[in-house]
């Protein structure tokens, strides 16, 4: 067996904060998840009022957020193994600040 300072592979390792990052990334994710999960169920009587609907008509705004939710997760696995992580991740971070500055107009629009 070879020392770590006879082994130019292993002796050459600097520690990188690449991985930092990913984690960071990872909990950023699932605490905007959260949020936006908690922000429907905060907004929901006011989205139901907007359009006019009572509780039992507007269940399905609920159940088409989490299952919408529930789809992306395999998916976006998926798409990184195919695509790479880089290139998913960046593109989902694209969509969804596009959307972020849509949603105004699209509310502003419906009044």
């Amino acid at each position: 067996m070879s020392s770590p300072a006879t082994n130019p592979a292993e002796g050459d390792r600097k520690l990188t904060t690449h991985p930092y990052v990913g984690i960071a990334g990872v909990l950023l994710g699932a605490m905007i998840a959260t949020c936006t999960g908690r922000l429907m169920n905060v907004g929901l009587a006011d989205i139901r009022g907007a359009l006019h609907l009572g509780i039992d008509e507007a269940s399905w705004i609920n159940t088409s957020f989490n299952a919408s939710m529930m789809f992306i997760g395999p998916f976006s696995v998926y798409l990184g193994g195919l695509l790479g992580p880089r290139r998913v991740l960046l593109a989902c971070a694209c969509i969804f600040t596009a959307v972020t500055f849509l949603i105004p107009s699209a509310i502003l629009c419906h009044r």
